[in-house]
């Protein structure tokens, strides 16, 4: 397993595209924010200044996590 941040577009449309997959389709939670046509989860607003990093088994996305400090957000 890697693990590394993700830090261009097609990660970060990976990470909204799992995201979709496990929260939408799989546990089927009425996500507000949700892009049905493209199949997205994107990050919410006001998160630009999280760390959004990527687990990856093979090469292929096996998980994600985002990171948001306590001192980025003011407190």
């Amino acid at each position: 397993m890697r693990v590394r941040e993700a830090d261009n577009a097609a990660d970060r449309d990976a990470v909204a595209a799992l995201r979709y997959d496990v929260c939408v389709r799989e546990f089927e939670w009425p996500v507000t924010g949700a892009d049905h046509e493209r199949g997205r989860l994107p990050d919410p607003e006001g998160t630009d200044d999280a760390t959004v990093l990527v687990a990856e088994v093979d090469g292929e996305l096996a998980g994600t996590i985002r990171v948001s400090y306590a001192g980025a957000a003011g407190f």
